[in-house]
């Protein structure tokens, strides 16, 4: 049972373009219509969501594509249509686990954001991350405020942040992540997100000290030799111990950062923002792109990482 109504709000709130709507629409119309593809989908919808399985939301995807070749949809776009099938089973989850339900439709707000990319990047109504969704349907990530934060475990060295504070092995930490909502990280956009953060892993880890690490392109030491000073993205950079920055023969990111695909050439990369200018000059100079590994520390709602 796909539950229309709820997948509908769900593209609503979250803000869908409406010829996205109508394209998922459209396709789960058409599931629930034609008798093979709806029990062939379905089948592999609830074999996922019962958890009985043990697949993964990569598995479940894989098993999906020789049935939207059969059908001939979109393996891009039907993605999507099985994220948002799931929908109401997570929006279940978060009522018995007595999750706030504003999370919920904070994590929501992740769809958009991954329908985006795909847009800007192919063309296509669709999300070529449908696996990440994996985090949000099992409750091991959740959005709060400008960020997601995820469950792990340390598993590395011992890391002496600047505050003195060491992260030892065998302790939670949470994971973040920086969805591309188009929000731009400001001080009291990100302190928002560190509040909401504390309150909300604090409790689930029963400390006082929340770790967070990062590893992501945005946390490039580089970025000092070439982005203004004034830069969002080098105020993010300063709220971290930069633990490890390293550089990357290929630009991965790229799609992240340009809307292109991988094989864009790099004289054909946008320059519509100051962002854009000052990479693709980094870049055209014959630099190289890369990626950091960062910690915080959070303590009583604040980040301490670099206080004594």
């Amino acid at each position: 049972m796909l539950y229309m109504d709820h997948i509908r709000k769900v593209m609503r709130k979250a803000d869908f373009p409406e010829d996205a709507q109508d394209c998922f629409n459209g396709v789960l119309e058409r599931i629930e219509k034609e008798d093979a593809f709806g029990r062939e989908y379905t089948a592999i919808l609830e074999k996922y969501l019962s958890g009985d399985s043990g697949i993964t939301l990569t598995d479940a995807l894989s098993e999906m594509y020789p049935l939207c070749e059969k059908c001939g949809e979109n393996f891009l776009t039907m993605q999507m249509v099985f994220v948002l099938s799931c929908t109401p089973e997570m929006y279940a989850r978060y009522r018995r686990e007595n999750i706030d339900e504003a999370l919920y439709w904070d994590a929501m707000a992740d769809l958009k954001a991954k329908l985006t990319e795909c847009r800007d990047v192919l063309h296509i109504n669709g999300t070529f991350m449908g696996p990440w969704f994996d985090g949000w349907f099992r409750l091991e990530r959740f959005a709060l405020g400008r960020f997601q934060y995820d469950f792990q475990i340390h598993s590395g060295e011992a890391v002496t942040l600047p505050c003195g504070e060491v992260l030892t092995p065998g302790t939670p930490v949470a994971g973040m992540h920086i969805p591309s909502t188009g929000v731009p990280l400001t001080d009291e956009i990100r302190n928002d997100s560190y509040r909401k953060a504390y309150a909300f892993l604090s409790a689930r880890f029963r400390t006082d000290k929340v770790f967070l690490c990062c590893e992501s392109w945005l946390l490039y030491a580089a970025h000092y030799d070439f982005l203004p000073e004034n830069s969002n993205i080098l105020r993010f950079m300063n709220d971290f111990y930069l633990y490890r920055s390293y550089e990357r023969n290929s630009f991965d990111d790229a799609w992240r950062v340009f809307s292109v695909p991988d094989n864009t050439p790099l004289e054909a990369y946008p320059e519509n923002t100051s962002l854009r200018r000052a990479y693709k000059k980094w870049l055209v100079s014959g630099h190289k792109s890369g990626g950091g590994l960062g910690y915080i520390l959070l303590q009583n709602g604040i980040n301490t990482t670099h206080i004594h």
